[in-house]
């Protein structure tokens, strides 16, 4: 269970994310991002141990711009391919475990775990097209961004 604390800490995760895409100039992802990170923060202090981390990655191409985000903690990697399988069996449907990683899911193009020696990273993929500027060139100018957010 995430105390009141955490909870309020997410709350102030969730206005750095919105404020950073802003900046970034990819605002229209920010509430999905912001939901997608308090569920993976969620899980995160819930299921995994510390230290947790959270950061976004974007990278604009000529066509479209992807926003990667990424939690990481200590724990155990995650079986996604189990996880899946459940929401596939109708009995998956009524357990409560699992039900923020069908929002990730649904909000995100893609997203996984990628385990790593001290723990795993669970991660999502949002995409927006890229705008140009009257010059041809994408807006803005720099091709990969990255943010380290600061987790309560």
């Amino acid at each position: 269970m995430i105390d009141d604390a955490a909870m309020s800490g997410l709350h102030s995760v969730r206005g750095i994310i919105r404020r950073q895409l802003r900046d970034w100039d990819i605002g229209e992802l920010a509430d999905d991002a912001a939901l997608i990170v308090t569920e993976l923060l969620g899980n995160a202090f819930r299921h995994g141990r510390p230290p947790v981390r959270a950061s976004l990655t974007c990278d604009e191409s000529a066509d479209r711009t992807v926003l990667w985000i990424g939690v990481s903690d200590a724990g155990p990697a995650v079986d996604i391919g189990l996880l899946r399988a459940k929401w596939r069996h109708p009995s998956g449907c009524l357990s409560t475990d699992g039900r923020g990683l069908r929002l990730v899911d649904a909000l995100s193009r893609s997203w996984g775990d990628q385990p790593a020696v001290c723990g795993h990273t669970v991660w999502a993929e949002l995409h927006c097209e890229s705008r140009r500027h009257e010059s041809g060139r994408r807006h803005p100018p720099e091709k990969n961004r990255a943010s380290a957010i600061p987790v309560p």
